[in-house]
């Protein structure tokens, strides 16, 4: 087979060919259109002091709920407080709903031999019948 020598052949022209100054001016060009507006900047520290507020609330929350959680009254405090105010019968009654007194009939048990005692023990309880 026989070499073909490149430098022999005529050379064939691709047709294109670029203006005079085109690479000196196509920057130019290509920035005047563009013109990008100017970005604005935000400082950091403005989005860390949202950050950092949103985390002392979130965690001052957490505290207050676990410390109230923690402060539970105990039944001797609940029962002196209790004793220390006068509530008439009827603020009583009216505090106490169907629940409360069932839970209370069912948690004292009374003998009708202690009810018929204390009864007859009541020097006035004729006036608590008529009142």
């Amino acid at each position: 087979m026989a070499g073909i020598k490149l430098d022999n052949h005529p050379k064939i022209e691709d047709g294109f060919s670029t203006p005079e100054n085109y690479f000196n001016e196509v920057e130019n060009r290509v920035m005047q259109r563009i013109q990008e507006p100017a970005t604005r900047v935000i400082p950091i520290y403005r989005r860390t002091i949202v950050w950092a507020a949103a985390a002392v609330i979130v965690i001052a929350l957490g505290i207050f709920s676990v410390w109230n959680l923690k402060q539970t009254p105990e039944t001797d405090n609940v029962e002196n407080y209790l004793a220390s105010v006068e509530f008439t019968q009827e603020e009583l009654i009216a505090l106490l709903d169907d629940n409360d007194i069932e839970q209370l009939t069912a948690d004292l048990k009374l003998d009708p031999q202690e009810i018929e005692n204390v009864l007859v023990e009541t020097p006035y309880l004729e006036q608590y019948i008529l009142n």
